[in-house]
């Protein structure tokens, strides 16, 4: 005999009222879909239970929270730090009514936190354990601390080409890019952006793309800046998936991340060769990093000024006590000489005169006759020695003479050749890494230029030079 449908629902709500009446279960599930009415405190849940197979499902039932249950969902997000969302694996306390109108309903009593972070915990461990069995030359866990390749990169002294990893729009990447453009001291960035999902599923595999993106456009990125903004709830899970974490311990430039969040730390942030608690923070220390290169820049400067001024010192020190031995020198040889020639002279006129006074002495004892002709030869003797004596006084003089102009130009060129003579011509001296610069091949086109001049010195960068012939 045929019954109606109430009846026929009457007869299912007394064997599940009978059943289940006043019984609670602990229920695993996966949450399918859900659906949460915060304004009515009510969520509908799609629950299932997934097969081997991809995309098998070998359960599903819906289930709702409601009431005073639905503060449940508000204690489970505090704690796990996990949004109520599709995806994860929740433990549930529930009971089981049937309503002849509404049907089967499964409801919510209570959401257990601790069990889903146990297998968000779980998954993260298995997640580390592949990839130190697959990669032990890029992973390591050392006294339970994760050391990677990506760690082991050493930062350029200068950051300047950044790829920018981060969601369109987002205001992580918003606020990195504005705290690098403002910073205090006019450094230049250039930002790269590369746009990724950040949150919710397809976020791992679309971040993982975009790393396989930068590394493909064959540009030399000084580091992946890797952000996104922080809310009351984060989610961490799609930063503890493998395939994300495979290319980031792999990938050959540093990478900094900074998720947006202070309290949890995800796989990629172990991972990772930095990782801050927000955007902001990656531009500080990125702008820290730059400063701490200047100032070391601008400590050489000064190290290399003061030792250039030592030098400078020193070597005019030097050049005064060349030029004052010098000139004592010359002062001794010249006295020297004046005494040679003063003896030579003597000698000269006492050996003169006793020829002269010998000669007299013969002519007296001549007989008179022989005067008259021996006055005459003594004159023509006289005569003779007059131009060997002007000769010999013209000689002494020119060499005396010749010898003071040799001491003025030798002191005339020290005096022309002193640095200040030089740079007071328009002159200067270069130095580069403490050492002077005389040719073009010596340049180093990465390091200063000191140019010394007259009344100061000048550093400058060189950006281009030429050889002669070129």
């Amino acid at each position: 005999m045929p019954i109606t449908l109430s009846e026929l629902n009457r007869s299912i709500q007394s064997v599940i009222e009978g059943t289940f009446s006043n019984k609670t279960f602990d229920l695993i599930a996966e949450i399918g879909q859900v659906n949460i009415k915060k304004e009515s405190k009510v969520a509908y849940l799609d629950l299932v239970e997934k097969g081997t197979k991809s995309g098998e499902f070998i359960a599903r039932s819906a289930a709702q929270i409601w009431g005073k249950e639905f503060e449940t969902i508000q204690e489970f997000e505090r704690v796990t730090g996990v949004p109520f969302q599709s995806g994860i694996t929740v433990l549930l306390k529930i009971n089981v009514h049937f309503h002849s109108v509404y049907g089967l309903k499964i409801n919510v009593l209570n959401v257990d936190p601790n069990y889903t972070l146990g297998a968000l915990a779980q998954a993260k461990e298995n997640t580390i354990l592949r990839l130190l069995e697959k990669y032990p030359d890029k992973i390591q866990r050392i006294n339970g601390k994760i050391n990677s390749y990506n760690q082991s990169l050493p930062l350029p002294r200068i950051i300047q080409k950044i790829a920018l990893i981060t969601g369109a729009q987002a205001e992580g990447g918003i606020d990195f890019v504005h705290e690098l453009s403002k910073n205090a001291y006019g450094y230049q960035f250039e930002i790269t952006p590369f746009i990724a999902i950040m949150q919710g599923e397809k976020s791992p595999e679309s971040i993982r793309q975009q790393l396989i993106q930068i590394f493909q456009s064959k540009k030399k990125f000084d580091v992946i800046v890797m952000v996104r903004g922080g809310g009351a709830s984060l989610d961490l899970n799609a930063f503890d998936q493998y395939h994300l974490i495979e290319a980031m311990i792999r990938f050959p430039i540093p990478i900094l991340t900074g998720i947006g969040h202070t309290r949890n730390v995800s796989l990629a942030d172990e991972v990772a060769h930095t990782h801050l608690k927000s955007p902001t923070k990656v531009a500080e220390v990125i702008v820290q990093h730059q400063r701490n290169f200047e100032q070391e820049i601008v400590q050489t400067l000064q190290r290399l000024s003061a030792k250039a001024q030592d030098l400078i010192q020193v070597q005019l020190h030097l050049l005064k006590n060349i030029r004052y031995d010098v000139t004592l020198d010359a002062q001794e040889k010249l006295n020297q000489h004046h005494q040679f020639l003063n003896g030579f002279l003597l000698k000269y006129q006492n050996t003169a005169q006793g020829i002269i006074r010998s000669k007299e002495t013969k002519i007296i004892h001549l007989s008179l006759p022989l005067k008259i002709r021996a006055e005459q030869k003594i004159q023509q003797e006289s005569k003779s020695l007059l131009p060997i004596m002007d000769a010999m006084n013209k000689y002494f003089h020119k060499n005396i003479a010749n010898h003071d102009q040799k001491l003025n130009s030798f002191s005339r060129f020290i005096e022309h050749q002193h640095p200040k003579k030089w740079m007071a011509k328009g002159f200067a001296l270069l130095r580069q890494q403490d050492k002077i610069v005389t040719k073009v091949q010596q340049l180093n086109h990465h390091a200063p230029l000191i140019i010394e001049l007259q009344d100061g010195i000048v550093e400058t960068q060189i950006t281009q030079s030429k050889n002669y012939g070129e």
